[in-house]
């Protein structure tokens, strides 16, 4: 890889015919007739820059006969100064530029901010914001802001930056972070346990969602799910008539389960090898695996109903040929990407629960007609033209 660095620098530089000139000001510098164009020398400096050797850059650079007003050469020579950490140089090379855009205003907040100098690094960072949104100065003011103990002002730039770039996994826990030394331990939980999901294993993160699950007690956690039952009781699932000699598939919800809730419309049946169990509708369950074996279970005692052989296949006993949706909880979507969550879905057709190493595999069974009923609102706009909606 250096070695084609170094031949396009050199035929770069072959390109003119030069000597070097001796004074000690551009010692090493080319010089001659044909002295190479700035933009020249800045696409040389470029590419050591890509390979990582700043210096270089800024060496190339120097040879530039410019003038102070080159823009572009400050500005890069700002860039490469903070790299390498020459904070003064880098500092008077963007200072000095007479208009300066919102990239400029962002390196000078890095610059002061690296020089310890906070308060000149909050205008930096406004003034880049003010000219054009952008998540690294609500980021670092948000950080700033942290560091200094004012958690209300973090806030509002961390809120700020989830709205810029939601990508940004830290954004979540600092804001839990900062919501819960304000004591508005609500939203703490809220953002703290998601960045649990991005982060299961770091301690830091684990500790604070324990601190905010204190501070807002077992109470709350009780009164949020009998709340949350009592919703799910008077939930619709209406009965729907399947579609009759038309091909299957089976659709994975969610796999690596310790567990999942369900209710459904109707009553249903769990079968699995050689027993079944008869549930009641709109009765919430709890599935769980325990020694190769899937338990069903009361969600709010735990109380155990049923001991079944996987795989374990639940369908909706409906009369008249109809059958009822199913609603399943707290299904998992982009684990460990920042779009993650967990939601409640109802589904046509069957259930199926596989296990893998006390792991739980849920499987939706269910016709190619009823599994495009939800697929094809997800994949065509509502906007799209007639006959395609009407196909």
């Amino acid at each position: 890889m250096k070695v084609s660095i170094y031949l396009f620098i050199v035929l770069n530089l072959v390109a003119f015919p030069f000597v070097f000139c001796q004074d000690k000001k551009n010692e090493g510098c080319p010089k001659s007739e044909n002295q190479p164009k700035g933009c020249d020398y800045l696409d040389i400096a470029a590419v050591f820059k890509e390979s990582g050797e700043y210096n270089k850059a800024l060496e190339v650079l120097k040879c530039i006969d410019s003038s102070p007003s080159d823009i572009e050469l400050r500005r890069y020579a700002a860039r490469l100064g903070f790299l390498t950490g020459d904070l003064s140089a880098a500092r008077g090379a963007i200072t000095g530029l007479k208009r300066k855009n919102w990239q400029d205003y962002l390196y000078l907040g890095l610059i002061y901010e690296d020089m310890n100098q906070d308060d000149q690094a909050i205008w930096s960072y406004e003034k880049s914001l003010a000219l054009r949104e952008n998540s690294i100065s609500s980021f670092r003011l948000g950080k700033i802001h942290r560091r200094r103990f004012q958690y209300l002002e973090a806030v509002d730039y961390f809120v700020r930056l989830k709205g810029l770039n939601p990508s940004i996994r830290l954004a979540y826990y600092y804001l839990g972070e900062c919501l819960f030394e304000v004591s508005r331990y609500e939203q703490a939980y809220k953002f703290l346990a998601k960045a649990k999901g991005f982060y299961p294993q770091v301690s830091a993160v684990v500790k604070k969602l324990e601190e905010v699950k204190r501070a807002l007690g077992d109470g709350y956690f009780v009164a949020r799910k009998k709340k949350r039952e009592e919703e799910l009781r008077h939930i619709d699932l209406p009965r729907y008539e399947p579609e009759k000699d038309i091909p299957e598939v089976r659709v994975g919800l969610a796999q690596n389960l310790k567990e999942f809730s369900f209710l459904s419309g109707d009553d249903f049946l769990a079968s699995g090898k050689g027993r079944s169990y008869q549930g009641q509708a709109h009765v919430i369950y709890t599935v769980m695996s325990q020694e190769g074996k899937v338990l069903i279970q009361d969600y709010k005692t735990r109380n155990k109903y049923a001991e079944l052989t996987p795989p374990v296949s639940m369908r909706s006993l409906g009369d008249e040929g109809k059958k009822a949706l199913f609603y399943v909880m707290d299904v998992a979507y982009g684990k460990r990407n920042f779009w993650q969550k967990s939601i409640d879905r109802k589904y046509r057709g069957d259930l199926e629960v596989l296990l893998k190493e006390e792991s739980i595999t849920l499987v939706n069974v269910l016709s190619i007609e009823e599994y495009l009923y939800g697929v094809l609102p997800a994949e065509i706009s509502v906007k799209a033209d007639k006959e395609v909606l009407k196909a």
